[in-house]
């Protein structure tokens, strides 16, 4: 996802904070001053917070780069893994997470993935004009199969929408398109199911498909 458009993960720590201290005059909680809160999963214990970035690494990917980014983000209490489609096929989408909060405060945990998510999306730009001047044709040819299939197909599977939303993402912040990324990512929440049905109701996948 655009990474603007998730600056807000320090303004959902103090939310969280207000949530906390709310919770705490109800109910006690296990807490250690050595090991901080303890947690079912012991990747939590600590401060009991974890954040998370999902993001669309095309260049990246494209250019072979991922599990060198993986290694060195691992080595900064960070984890970066692949989000499988329905099909179990590889995507270009990937969740980048905080992965350690022993002994760490909260603000220094997700001010490190926000500063190191910045910087793998600087590092995904790059890769992306890299990827372009490889081989133009065949990358502008996939954007522009891309936009002109979702403009004038009629009926339009999940899926398949999801798959070229992630080809003119690329499309757009290379300037081979004119738009916006916000509407675009805007758009494509728009057209999921859980949308489409909670504004027209009870439809059927063959409706869905046109209204799409």
């Amino acid at each position: 996802t655009s990474f603007r458009k998730s600056e807000g993960i320090m303004a959902a720590l103090s939310m969280t904070d207000t949530l906390e201290r709310a919770l705490s005059a109800r109910a006690p909680f296990a807490f250690d001053e050595n090991w901080g809160y303890l947690t079912s999963d012991p990747a939590y214990a600590g401060n009991a917070l974890t954040g998370a970035y999902l993001m669309q690494l095309t260049g990246l990917q494209g250019m072979d780069r991922i599990g060198d980014e993986a290694k060195a983000l691992e080595q900064k209490g960070l984890v970066l893994h692949q989000v499988w489609n329905e099909d179990d096929e590889d995507s270009e989408i990937y969740l980048l997470r905080t992965a350690t909060q022993l002994g760490k405060n909260r603000f220094d945990v997700l001010s490190r993935l926000r500063e190191e998510g910045e910087a793998l999306v600087m590092r995904e730009r790059d890769a992306l004009e890299e990827l372009l001047k490889d081989d133009e044709e065949s990358f502008a040819d996939g954007v522009m199969r891309g936009i002109g299939t979702l403009t004038y197909a009629r009926l339009m599977p999940y899926d398949e929408f999801v798959t070229l939303y992630s080809m003119l993402r690329p499309g757009l912040i290379l300037g081979m398109l004119q738009g916006n990324l916000r509407e675009l990512d805007a758009f494509m929440l728009d057209m999921s199911p859980e949308r489409l049905i909670t504004q027209y109701g009870d439809i059927s996948e063959r409706e869905e498909m046109l209204l799409r």
